[in-house]
């Protein structure tokens, strides 16, 4: 079933392992596609091995801050399978990950699925 704002919706995926992203910057990611597609609606599928909703803690940011589009949070699934399994003959979707060295990242890697790293907040004093 799709609902109505995810018809002619920026679609994309992000993989969700436990570093705190930088919201502003998967924010500005989002908006990007969304422009360049012409739409004001975005569907965020969420990949995590997390326990639900704790993934939602990560995104609890981007969520409350976003008052310009209409943003869908939809979850997808808790293994590189299941995203692959949705990937699968889907061309324009694009895919976020929080980490480049987590088991999602290699999965995509060797089946040649292009993603983008978030930057997360790691390392950084608070």
């Amino acid at each position: 079933m799709t609902l109505v704002v995810e018809r002619n919706a920026y679609h994309a995926v992000l993989v969700v392992t436990g570093k705190k992203v930088r919201t502003g910057s998967l924010y500005n990611r989002l908006l990007r596609g969304a422009t360049l597609r012409r739409t004001r609606n975005i569907v965020l599928r969420i990949y995590s091995p997390l326990p639900r909703p704790k993934y939602i803690e990560f995104l609890r940011d981007l969520i409350q801050n976003n008052i310009s589009h209409a943003l869908t949070v939809t979850y997808g699934g808790s293994s590189p399978e299941e995203l692959l399994l949705y990937l699968r003959g889907r061309n324009d979707i694009d895919v976020y990950v929080d980490d480049g060295k987590s088991s999602f990242a290699e999965v995509l890697a060797r089946e040649g699925v292009k993603y983008e790293i978030i930057p997360s907040l790691e390392g950084e004093e608070r």
